[in-house]
């Protein structure tokens, strides 16, 4: 009996080797069509490892923006800068409302925002949040941060490239070489990236459905809210606009609004700004988006122009009238 266990035991520790080595191959080396199961991409869009390496030094700024790429394509920091207000954008790929949480608990005490600007994009509060999962674990360099998020995902592909990453970080001790440019996009000094002009093609108008928030992500929205609250920080909640076509496909318009509107009612946030109202006559859907739901660098000026317009962002004035 004792053989016999000990026969299992071996078997066991050896197919548990093997599966690591496989999936260590795989992640490193494999196509796409073999990666269905572990999402380790150290090297593509969204350029998540150069914005995160740059937000440990980038020191003080006075407007910190989270979200998912929306954050990151819509939010130049340039055009901040223009208007004498330091940024720094910290959106990632398809950011969700649980790894916004982790970000802003990870980053808010090295760049001590006075201001939050939300990228609300109602997407990410219907999904469970493991592409951006897997994204900050390949390209974050943290992934001992990350476990606590990976055990509550309790998903195959979260596992997988939690050890694939473990190994890449912190036993192999690698790093990435992420250049400025990647494909159409480049890396602009602050977290934003700047995509290649161009157009949306002619497709599928999106099905029209409603936006159901999950539960999870509810709860780490709120306890975001409250962690900035404590911290000082004002918060407003933003959302960029998207092609007419697309917004009117969200069936629920009124009661997502009606969600976001109530964290100012309840005070946890300092103002709810809905764009694709607001800029409803100044986009044009041929013109200022490259897709359905990003904007072009075209549409990014306009934006802006229009959100710094604001007194959201306004954080000398209101430093002053504090005073």
């Amino acid at each position: 009996m004792k053989r016999f266990i000990a026969k299992v035991s071996l078997f066991a520790f050896g197919s548990f080797l093997s599966y690591i080595v496989v999936l260590v191959v795989v992640g490193f080396y494999g196509p796409d069509y073999l990666k269905k199961n572990v999402q380790f991409h150290p090297i593509s869009f969204g350029h998540t490892h150069s914005r995160l390496s740059e937000a440990e030094t980038a020191g003080k700024v006075e407007v910190l923006i989270a979200g998912s790429s929306h954050a990151f394509r819509g939010y130049d920091t340039r055009i901040f800068n223009e208007h004498g207000i330091r940024a720094f954008n910290l959106g990632t790929i398809n950011q969700t409302p649980i790894q916004t949480q982790f970000l802003l608990e990870q980053y808010v005490a090295k760049l001590k925002p006075d201001v939050v600007i939300w990228d609300v994009w109602p997407n990410t509060f219907a999904i469970d949040g493991i592409e951006s999962l897997t994204d900050l674990l390949t390209k974050g360099g943290m992934p001992n941060q990350l476990t606590g998020l990976v055990m509550e995902a309790n998903s195959v592909v979260a596992y997988n490239t939690y050890v694939v990453s473990q190994i890449y970080w912190n036993v192999l001790n690698l790093d990435i070489t992420e250049t400025g440019k990647i494909g159409m996009d480049t890396y602009v000094k602050g977290g934003f990236v700047e995509r290649k002009l161009e157009f949306p093609k002619k497709t599928t108008p999106p099905a029209s459905g409603r936006k159901i928030f999950r539960e999870d992500q509810k709860i780490a929205f709120e306890t975001a809210l409250r962690y900035l609250n404590k911290e000082g920080v004002q918060i407003f909640l933003v959302q960029s606009p998207c092609t007419k076509r697309h917004w009117a496909s969200f069936e629920n318009s009124d009661e997502i609004d009606a969600f976001f509107s109530s964290f100012v009612e309840r005070g946890l946030a300092k103002g709810y700004l809905n764009y694709n109202y607001l800029a409803a006559s100044e986009m044009n859907d041929s013109l200022d988006f490259y897709d359905t739901h990003h904007l072009n660098q075209n549409g990014v000026k306009k934006f802006n122009k229009m959100l710094l317009q604001h007194d959201l962002v306004n954080v000398r004035e209101r430093k002053a009238a504090a005073r």
